[in-house]
């Protein structure tokens, strides 16, 4: 039966899921209805080997999952780790790489994996330790943490990424240096990764920086020596994974090398032999990740099944590749890139014969293809970006051509032009190879550029996840037999709409203290039709350094947290940004937030411009058409702002300082609510002073629970049910002061903090005739 291995990798990866999830409630319903969709094939030979694989691979998992725990005490303080060149990253003054624990101060024989922080104390440390890389064993001193959850809704949980990875520790390393010249350790036992690495400092030598990027990440799997803004925009048009050794890479070469070995006059036997090493040779040299992996397995298969006239399908090769990779890790299931591979290859397997089996033109087969693998690839980008491209179906009909046709012949024409030496042909291909990726690029940064180019879908629950699946699985199968296209297209694109209605025009609202360390940023996400706000955006104070510990590739504070929050909350734009004052801490983030998320209007009271890193980041977002609005509390009436806010302070123009704190007062469910910036005694003084009658229920604590704020007298006039304040975790300015705490606490206010509850969330609702309410919840307890 062709596709007989599809039923046993399907059933084993869903049992796969089940264990790994520890019984997830969506897991266990797949669970259920797959075995009765084996029942009802009446096939005993599938059913009896489905459920063979499955209980051999669930075996291996629950093995896997069991040993998954930690030998480590936490107290260790000195230790003995070996490491691999390919998982080190040096950027700046910050070192970092996995290893394997084998020896510390409390155990002398250990095998455990963590990942290790340093930061060079010198520019010849950093040196020293480019020029003995190649030692393989380190002695290090420092101190274990517990990686953690994720603070923020929607935010990258790294504790869940490392365990998955069987990590259970991060080191961060006082002290670090090689061991004795006895103990040092070459690396020939690497022969792959000694000759990758050795293949890398060799392009570096001898092309252009920009060529010899494409090349690494194309041939060599290195993701990490390509342009990070390219690398956004094709991950932004859908086609990043173009950027990954795949099926067409590996069939372009292997291809080709099989065409080359015939026409020299080797038998089939020989070439079978030939490619089957040097596919192995391939996989092993770039590392067998899970795209390489998947590629090269089934490549291999498939060849062998044409060799030995075997009865398998490239489903089978598919099938057989997953019940592999599930048997090595299963724990990979949980990685986007593994998800996306081998969805999207079944796609193409299962689909594409009968769709386009009524071929018209090249053009529109390749538009349909494209759609089809766009449209698949849906569920599982929403699941973890909370977005989708949907102009990856344009973008791949253009550019995977281009990477086929063109780019593909051009790197391989290049390679060997510089192997037969010949300067001139090599200058010219280079030089070719330049424009032609010139022009690529070019044409990536307009399209993904293009207005609504990436349709924000917020995170969705998994239950309206589960029926857009279904929804999409009926759409693929009409699309095969040709019945009912029309009804299961409008079904699916109705459920989309509804999905980006209910998260665009909430019937809730939310009130988000973002946990962004020390410093401030707070989401309105209004009901309804009224809006998104944001009051402060974070930031970190820059101080200039060395040339040599400046680092190139940390992400920014938006990067890690205000975007993905931002778009996990369905935002895709800012009604209006309200700057308190001008501390960094509360601005530094607006001008990269800017480029990422539109901003209709920046709103900060007047004076703050005499601040001049403000001054630049406003500027900047007026010539990006953002209505700058300078305010002030208007003593004579009520002034509002935003959604629904009364501006209390200032009342006249200040210098930005924390006295000239924006304050912001408005009514959100049944909670009246104060937002006080960094103000601190003199302003509350002045305060309680100008507004004698003021009711607060929740009050954005002031400075952080600074003890320049927050005074006694502010207390006991506000009275606050709850309390919110905004602190980075063991931050070096011990916020907030005890001393706050204790005065809050014995006024009975509920204290929410986000170093220890991370980030903040009150939901509310403001129905017309029926009554106005809210609750809290914090992400961490």
């Amino acid at each position: 039966m062709k596709g007989f291995f599809l039923f046993p990798a399907i059933f084993s990866f869903i049992c796969v899921w089940i264990i790994l999830t520890h019984g997830y409630w969506l897991s266990i319903a797949a669970g259920v209805y797959f075995l009765f969709r084996l029942y009802w094939t009446k096939n005993t030979p599938i059913f009896f080997f489905s459920c063979i694989f499955a209980v051999l691979i669930s075996g291996v998992t629950v093995l896997e999952d069991v040993h998954n725990q930690t030998s480590l005490s936490g107290n260790e303080q000195h230790f003995q780790v070996y490491f691999k060149k390919s998982e080190t990253k040096m950027d700046g003054n910050l070192l970092q790489f996995y290893g394997t624990v084998k020896q510390t101060d409390h155990k002398k024989s250990i095998s455990e994996r963590i990942v290790v922080f340093y930061s060079f104390q010198s520019e010849a440390e950093k040196e020293k330790w480019q020029n003995e890389i190649e030692a393989d064993r380190v002695v290090i001193s420092g101190q274990l943490i517990e990686p953690e959850n994720n603070r923020n809704f929607g935010q990258f949980n790294y504790r869940n990424f490392l365990y998955r990875k069987k990590i259970h520790w991060i080191l961060q390393a006082t002290d670090v240096h090689f061991s004795s010249a006895k103990q040092l350790k070459k690396r020939n036992d690497h022969f792959f990764e000694t000759a990758k690495a050795s293949v890398s400092e060799h392009i570096d030598a001898i092309f252009p920086i920009k060529i010899g990027g494409y090349i690494k990440t194309l041939w060599l799997g290195e993701r990490g020596s390509f342009d990070q803004d390219m690398s956004d925009d094709f991950k932004n048009l859908g086609i990043l994974h173009l950027l990954s050794i795949s099926g067409l890479h590996i069939q372009f070469i292997f291809a080709g090398l099989s065409f080359f070995l015939l026409r020299l006059g080797l038998s089939k036997e020989k070439t079978y032999g030939i490619l089957m090493i040097s596919l192995f040779a391939f996989g092993s040299f770039i590392g067998w990740g899970t795209s390489s992996f998947r590629a090269v397995l089934t490549t291999m298969i498939s060849i062998t099944t044409k060799r030995f006239y075997l009865p398998l399908t490239s489903l089978d090769a598919w099938s057989v590749t997953l019940l592999l990779a599930l048997w090595i890790d299963p724990y990979q299931i949980f990685l986007v890139g593994f998800q996306l591979s081998y969805l999207l290859s079944l796609t193409l397997l299962l689909f594409s014969p009968s769709y386009l089996k009524a071929r018209t033109s090249y053009l529109l087969d390749n538009l349909k293809l494209s759609m089809l693998m766009t449209v698949s690839s849906i569920p599982i980008l929403i699941l973890h970006f909370y977005e989708f491209p949907w102009i990856g179906i344009l973008a791949n009909l253009l550019f995977v051509p281009f990477f086929s046709w063109l780019l593909f012949p051009l790197l391989i024409l290049l390679l060997l032009s510089y192997m037969v030496s010949t300067t001139k042909i090599f200058h010219f291909f280079v030089a070719i190879f330049s424009y032609s990726i010139t022009g690529i690029e070019k044409l990536a940064s307009w399209m993904s550029a293009i207005p609504f180019s990436v349709i924000v879908t917020g995170k969705v629950s998994a239950f309206v996840l589960v029926i857009l699946t279904i929804a999409l699985l009926n759409w693929l199968l009409a699309l095969e037999s040709g019945k009912k296209r029309k009804t299961t297209t409008a079904v699916l694109v109705i459920l989309l709409g509804l999905i980006l209605f209910f998260k665009h025009y909430p019937f809730l609202g939310k009130i988000v203290m973002i946990d962004i360390g020390q410093g401030e940023a707070i989401l309105i996400k209004s009901p309804g039709s009224k809006g998104n706000y944001l009051i402060d955006t974070g930031g970190k104070i820059q101080y200039e350094q060395e040339n040599w510990k400046v680092r190139k590739q940390a992400a920014s504070l938006t990067e890690k947290t205000l975007i993905p929050v931002l778009k996990a909350y369905g935002v895709t734009s800012l009604d209006q940004v309200l700057i308190t004052h001008g501390d960094m801490d509360h601005f530094g983030e607006l001008a990269e937030l800017s480029e990422n998320i539109p901003i209709k209007a920046l709103v900060y009271p007047e004076g703050v411009r005499k601040k001049a890193l403000f001054d630049v980041s406003a500027g900047k977002l007026a010539t990006t058409g953002t209505r700058l609005i300078e305010v002030l509390a208007d003593q004579a009436k009520t002034k509002q702002i935003g959604p629904g806010l009364i501006i209390l302070w200032p009342l006249e123009e200040g210098k930005g300082e924390n006295n000239d704190s924006l304050v912001l007062y408005g009514k959100f469910g049944e909670h009246y609510w104060l937002f006080t910036g960094d103000l601190e005694e003199a302003g509350e003084r002045a305060i309680i002073k100008q507004y004698p009658h003021l009711k607060v229920d929740v009050l954005k604590v002031g400075h952080h629970g600074s003890h320049t704020s927050t005074s006694k007298e502010w207390v006991d006039f506000l009275k606050p049910t709850f309390s919110l304040i905004s602190v980075g975790k063991n931050n070096s300015f011990g916020h907030p002061h005890p001393e706050i705490l204790k005065r809050l606490e014995k006024q009975q206010c509920t204290i929410y903090r986000t170093d220890q509850d991370g980030s903040i969330i009150f939901t509310y609702r403001e129905w017309p005739m029926f009554k106005k309410t809210g609750v809290f919840t914090t992400l961490l307890k």
